[in-house]
């Protein structure tokens, strides 16, 4: 990519294409291509900041584009799954696994902006795509292979990917919103309760760094 002369920002807008692409195939019941453009597009957007780093082009700006371009990039992909799942029960699991993702998010940069750095946690954005592309790219084929004469077909890993994310990203979310007010608390002079059970408290000790 530096020696082609791609600009951070033009990998950060091509991984948004391919995510538009990868809604569209979603919408559209193609999930295995879906999957790929998802995975495609998820790989432009770990480039684009090591690009950035190697050729000195790091600044603000670019990291606040990327930031908001990995947003709007995973609501198009939702809402290609809401599309197609709007008949069905799954609608309401992408929904979750939409909102849960975006408090993931959220919860991060709401600690950045008081001064607490919050990468703690499971089902961040890279492993968000992981499990829903590969999940995606290998629905068809485990649908084919072991429920063939399921009629309309079932994408079931695509809809285990997605349930294991809502659930995953609302425990994250409330996990770092439980990390963050606690390092508040501890800037501002107060003690944390110490929990009664010891298995909780050595929990607490080891992933929340109190």
């Amino acid at each position: 990519f530096i020696l082609l002369k791609l600009t951070p920002n033009l990998l950060t807008t091509l991984g948004f294409l391919l995510s538009i692409g990868s809604g569209f195939f979603f919408a559209s019941g193609r999930f295995g291509l879906a999957g790929w453009l998802l995975i495609i597009g998820g790989t432009f957007d770990m480039f684009d900041g090591r690009v950035a780093r190697r050729t000195g082009r790091t600044s603000k700006s670019g990291a606040f584009y990327d930031s908001v371009m990995d947003r709007f990039a995973e609501a198009v992909i939702f809402f290609g799954l809401a599309y197609f799942y709007q008949s069905s029960w799954v609608l309401y699991v992408v929904i979750a696994a939409l909102v849960g993702s975006t408090m993931v998010s959220y919860t991060r940069a709401k600690g950045d902006s008081i001064g607490i750095d919050c990468k703690v946690g499971f089902m961040q954005r890279p492993e968000r795509i992981v499990y829903l592309g590969v999940g995606s790219i290998f629905s068809p084929p485990f649908r084919h292979f072991f429920f063939p004469e399921v009629q309309p077909p079932v994408e079931y890993l695509t809809i285990a990917a997605l349930i294991l994310m809502a659930v995953m990203t609302f425990i994250t979310a409330i996990y770092r919103m439980i990390y963050i007010i606690r390092k508040i608390n501890i800037s501002e002079g107060k003690k944390p309760k110490e929990p009664n059970s010891p298995l909780l408290k050595k929990l607490t000790h080891r992933y929340l760094d109190i």
